[in-house]
């Protein structure tokens, strides 16, 4: 099965992706975040922005499957939750478009909680309803072993069978084979624990329960809700690095960051997607579980 990466990010579905599966293409508005993806994943990248893309484009890549993340913020909190009237909702809608226009054998979507119940949910499905079966469920990393938790909405949709996104059964790898020898700058000031020590998210180094929380772009530009913080056995405090992120995410250990700054890093990583519940949509569309 051929399959378009639109989204792209760092390429979370690259990193997902079943062997019977190969990537035609990864597409993303930004440049520079698809520098990084080009020095990971051999396939081919385009910079564009979806609201731009035209059938025409699609069709000459004969993509069986599309995967689609599009932008988050509609439906967060932090975003404001203003659903299709946030202007990021536009290459959501336009996506759908594309979908009517195409349609694609098979359908990947990825969204946080919130998009579950949103105007925009209703449109999705109101798009698939003429020529899809789908099947669509909220899982989390946890649910396959890892010790992070990042819920999000997943649909599998299909036109020939009607798929089923299977929930992870793994036994919970403990955080700290996660962790990585620290370098200096990611221990947080006494300035930073003072302030915020008692409103971040604390997960202890040696705790076999650890459970760390979502990680988001903002990941220490802001030192609450933005993500997890380490208690050493000493009690010093420090941040995650970014390959233990991408570690609690799946992806490979020898992910390529070269020429990001951490804080870039951060949020490309913090963009991005858990491999586990990637791979789960991924395989529901390969197999006919009917």
């Amino acid at each position: 099965m051929k399959v378009l990466e639109l989204f792209a990010g760092i390429g979370g579905v690259a990193a997902a992706k079943p062997a019977q599966m190969q990537i035609v293409g990864a597409v993303d508005a930004s440049l520079h975040v698809l520098q990084t993806y080009a020095k990971n994943w051999s396939h081919p990248t385009f910079q564009q922005n979806i609201e731009g893309i035209s059938p025409a484009f699609l069709e000459k890549l004969e993509a069986d499957c599309w995967w689609l993340s599009p932008p988050c913020q509609p439906h967060t909190v932090r975003g404001n939750q203003h659903d299709v009237d946030d202007p990021r909702s536009a290459s959501f809608l336009r996506s759908l478009e594309l979908i009517s226009a195409l349609k694609p054998t098979a359908i990947g979507f990825e969204n946080v909680e919130g998009f579950k119940g949103s105007r925009a949910h209703e449109l999705l499905l109101e798009c698939l309803a003429p020529d899809y079966t789908w099947h669509e469920t909220i899982l989390c990393p946890s649910e396959f072993g890892v010790p992070n938790r990042r819920p999000r909405f997943l649909l599998a949709a299909h036109r020939g069978f009607e798929p089923k996104i299977q929930a992870g059964d793994a036994v919970k790898t403990p955080l700290k084979d996660y962790l990585l020898p620290p370098t200096p700058e990611l221990y947080l000031t006494e300035h930073v624990h003072e302030k915020f020590g008692q409103s971040m998210h604390v997960v202890d180094a040696d705790d076999p329960d650890a459970l760390t929380a979502v990680f988001t772009s903002a990941y220490t530009k802001t030192w609450m809700f933005a993500g997890s913080f380490l208690r050493e056995a000493d009690s010093r405090l420090r941040a995650f690095s970014p390959h233990e992120i991408l570690g609690l995410l799946d992806f490979p250990a020898n992910f390529d960051l070269s020429g990001l700054g951490r804080r870039q890093a951060y949020k490309y990583i913090g963009q991005s997607l858990s491999v586990p519940t990637t791979r789960a949509v991924l395989e529901a569309l390969i197999s006919d579980r009917s």
